[in-house]
């Protein structure tokens, strides 16, 4: 899915492999910066978030006190408005609890705003969080598109490139054959006929004697060649 140098070839025809197995390599020391890049900002982010989550811990503790001491000075306040409207408390008095209640009102939304702070900062890390790990993500993914695996358990039939040559989407690099492996073979007309489907027959590859069933015979034999194709299930090579 991407261009590039080939720093490893892993494999060779005849090869058997695996679904995933990893057959070639494509350098990718432009695309491993980006992946670093983006996992150093995700950590500076976590280790933002964290701290931010220890403030808001600490804030809201100070926040529940502050709370606290309000209401405890609200109460009093009200008492003393109302025992002043009696005249039953001197005016220096009733300020000295109005002030206290005003302080601990003030001490309340100055504790209220630095947590409004602190979670308007922590949404709009959560946000650049988000994008960084999309960043990530992405990079990750080319960075995976730098190793070109087997899409099936098979046979490499051709190796098509080597180490050193340049890759790109519409490159063929290893042409691989499926299990069961069938062989092509061509034969003589003169067995036009007499070889159908489900007719056994011996195939020899490379020394070794296999046994096979014909299952796929071509319907008309080529005018040059005078030969007829067909396709063999080899038994043992699966």
């Amino acid at each position: 899915k991407i261009s590039g140098y080939l720093i490893e070839v892993k494999a060779k025809a005849g090869d058997r492999v695996k679904a995933g197995q990893v057959l070639a390599v494509i350098d990718s020391s432009t695309i491993k910066p980006d992946v670093e890049r983006a996992k150093a900002n995700l950590k500076e982010i976590n280790a933002a978030f964290a701290e931010l989550n220890k403030a808001l811990a600490e804030v809201e503790a100070r926040k529940k006190a502050a709370l606290a001491q309000y209401e405890l000075a609200k109460k009093t306040y009200q008492r003393f408005k109302s025992l002043l409207q009696a005249d039953a408390v001197s005016k220096q008095k009733f300020d000295e609890v109005k002030a206290q209640f005003e302080a601990a009102k003030a001490n309340l939304q100055a504790v209220e705003a630095k947590e409004a702070q602190i979670k308007a900062k922590m949404a709009q890390l959560k946000a650049k969080k988000k994008a960084v790990e999309a960043v990530l993500q992405k990079a990750e993914a080319f960075l995976s598109y730098t190793y070109l695996r087997s899409p099936v358990n098979g046979i490499v039939l051709q190796k098509l490139v080597d180490k050193g040559n340049l890759v790109s989407p519409q490159t063929p690099v290893f042409k691989i054959g499926t299990y069961p492996l069938e062989v092509r073979a061509f034969v003589d007309n003169a067995y036009f006929g007499k070889i159908k489907v489900g007719t056994e027959v011996k195939v020899k590859v490379q020394g070794k004697t296999y046994a096979g069933k014909v299952v796929e015979v071509d319907q008309s034999a080529d005018p040059v060649s005078h030969k007829f194709g067909i396709k063999v299930a080899v038994k043992g090579l699966s």
